[in-house]
């Protein structure tokens, strides 16, 4: 291998392709002789991070770095900058010269072609080194925690890094250095460690900036008004935060030029094809995203029409969410609602849950639903420490996996009284900062999350309906809502309720209000069916009367529908006539339980 060929014109050292017959060649890439065929180095925001890598690889002594940090900050584009630099002689002369050879663990073991041929890896890694060190190049090697969890690589690496004989630019994440690299002292102590955090806002618009000609080029479609490159950064900033800058601003911008191309479309691009964007990429409508005024203003009455009898709560719940979906609060970090709704069993509590699920993400599928009585433990949530190693990964903890998967969900914590005291104090924690770390360092994020907690505490010996609302009804109430705060202070922490924004407690059931449940079963049937569905006041206030009890509230309502009207129903539908049939009539069968359901045709006549 010829290191170069001389000086250019312009005094700059050129490089030659690597010889074929090489293991470097094989298993590498030459980035600097690709970075001398390049015009510009394509790295922004990196200065002093490179500045600082040159200084390490110029001291006398161990000059094996390590770059550590999340994955997408730009690890390699710091390497590749430093390339570029030694392509143009823009570096001290003990780096001028010096090839940057790009390679991997995972590169030399896939050469030989065999999972057991160790002699062939073996053979392939020596040549790597004894190359690297006849030529002075430099090794850069991603995932570099990959030869500390093989011991052979390390036992051979070991002594040439003690006596200088070889230099390593690695790079890998915190979690991954210090569970494989930094374990390792006597290998460990000849790498400096350099990190890399995530690029600032401004720092990533440059690189925008900068990628913008190749996409355009590439796809037909570019950003060029400052601030809507500045928008698309904020927006992954918001709304994707398992992700790292610059990386997720720059695929964000590759997805929107690519579905823009898909459709035709050439030019510039606009700011409701970024949202549109990262609304996909995120998996969530775009009204989860961008709450418009109107839509906010329409929450309460919506919610109103689904969920029957507590338009106190309600509101209450519009309200807390109308500050933080308007983006006014002064807790930004925080969940953008954390509620414990407290009342009796089927007054609905989970109902609403639901229906705020489907408002705000179109469909209340989303919810993430966790029954807290069959959590006894913070580590079934979050997993048991120790428990992920290299031989055996335990899978990705419940809660991890599910607020990932849908953050900007709806979180219900179903009967948190019967969660550990534990698991209390994580919440306490995440509704404080907004995010939970799980036992293997997974960051969970819930400040696009709406947090709902649900408990009975108060209510074991309270009645859900109320049969005849009477005098004396306000005092009732107001004892009612007493001693429920009396026992669910009594049961929860202070500092626990003191992260709750608001407490609702849930109102019992009137028979007005029963009366309203059971017209919207008769509505959902006749959305099923898409015919008309007339029930007269004698059959309602059976349903009405059937589908309540004092100890379960609404929940028998679902069951008094199914056993009186559907399973009439689905005869009528199931029959020959069923196709001549316009409307169906419901009515109660005099001295009898049972309610009469029958189809009637154009002309007014029963079939």
């Amino acid at each position: 291998m010829t290191r170069s060929q001389g000086p250019r014109e312009d005094g700059v050292v050129r490089f030659e392709p690597l010889d074929e017959d090489l293991m470097l060649s094989k298993v590498g890439r030459d980035l600097t002789y690709k970075a001398q065929e390049s015009e510009s180095c394509g790295v922004y925001g990196r200065g002093a991070e490179v500045e600082q890598l040159i200084r390490l690889l110029c001291r006398q002594g161990a000059r094996n770095t390590v770059l550590i940090g999340p994955s997408g900050v730009g690890k390699t584009a710091v390497v590749e900058a430093l390339a570029f630099r030694i392509s143009r002689a823009d570096a001290p002369p003990s780096l001028c010269g010096t090839r940057i050879i790009e390679t991997s663990f995972m590169d030399i073991w896939s050469h030989v072609g065999s999972s057991d041929n160790w002699a062939g890896y073996g053979n392939a890694l020596r040549k790597v080194m004894d190359e690297c060190e006849r030529f002075r190049a430099i090794l850069f090697m991603d995932e570099l925690h990959m030869i500390f969890g093989h011991q052979y690589s390390i036992s051979y690496l070991r002594p040439r890094l003690a006596r200088g004989m070889l230099t390593i630019i690695g790079a890998t994440t915190e979690q991954e250095y210090l569970t494989y690299i930094d374990r390792d002292k006597a290998t460990s102590r000849r790498f400096q460690t350099l990190r890399v955090e995530e690029t600032s806002e401004d720092a990533t618009v440059a690189v925008l900036g900068g990628v913008m000609p190749t996409i355009r080029k590439a796809y037909g479609c570019w950003i060029e008004d400052p601030e809507t490159q500045r928008y698309l950064v904020q927006m992954t900033d918001t709304y994707i935060p398992y992700q790292r800058h610059p990386a997720k601003a720059v695929d964000i911008m590759h997805q929107v030029a690519v579905a823009q191309s898909d459709q035709g479309f050439t030019g510039e691009i606009g700011r409701d094809d970024v949202l549109k964007a990262v609304c996909a990429a995120v998996g969530a409508p775009e009204e989860a995203l961008l709450a418009s005024r109107e839509r906010l203003a329409a929450m309460e009455v919506v919610l109103n029409s689904h969920v029957l009898g507590q338009p106190e709560a309600i509101a209450r719940v519009c309200r807390r969410l109308f500050v933080s979906k308007a983006g006014v609060s002064v807790t930004p970090d925080r969940p953008d609602g954390v509620f414990l709704f407290a009342g009796p069993t089927g007054v609905g509590k989970t109902e609403l849950a639901k229906a705020l699920t489907a408002y705000l993400t179109g469909h209340e599928k989303n919810l993430i639903r966790l029954d807290m009585s069959a959590y006894h433990s913070v580590y079934s949530l979050i997993g048991v420490p120790g428990e992920q190693s290299t031989e055996h990964v335990q899978d990705v903890p419940l809660l991890t996996r599910a607020l990932r998967a849908n953050p900007y969900s709806v979180l219900l914590l179903d009967e948190i009284e019967k969660a550990d005291r534990q698991v209390w104090m994580l919440f306490l924690q995440a509704f404080d900062s907004g995010r939970i770390t799980d036992s293997f360092g997974n960051e969970v994020f819930l400040k696009n999350t709406v947090v709902i907690m649900t408990c009975n505490v108060g209510f074991s010996t309270r009645k859900a309906v109320i049969r005849t609302p009477g005098e004396g009804l306000d005092y009732l109430r107001d004892e009612y809502e007493r001693v429920a705060m009396t026992a669910i202070g009594d049961v929860f922490p202070r500092e626990f309720l003191g992260r709750v924004d608001d407490i609702l407690l849930f109102k019992p059931l009137t028979a007005d209000i029963m009366q309203g449940f059971v017209e919207q079963k008769v509505a959902q049937l006749e959305r099923i069916i898409e015919k008309p569905i007339r029930v007269s006041d004698a059959a309602l206030s059976w349903l009405r009367e059937k589908g309540f009890s004092a100890q379960y509230g609404a929940r028998e309502l679902n069951r008094a529908v199914d056993d009186l009207l559907g399973y009439k129903l689905a005869q009528v539908k199931m029959s020959a006539e069923w196709s001549r049939v316009v409307e169906i009539r419901v009515e109660r069968e005099p001295d009898s339980e049972e309610l009469s359901v029958c189809g009637v045709d154009k002309k007014g006549l029963e079939l």
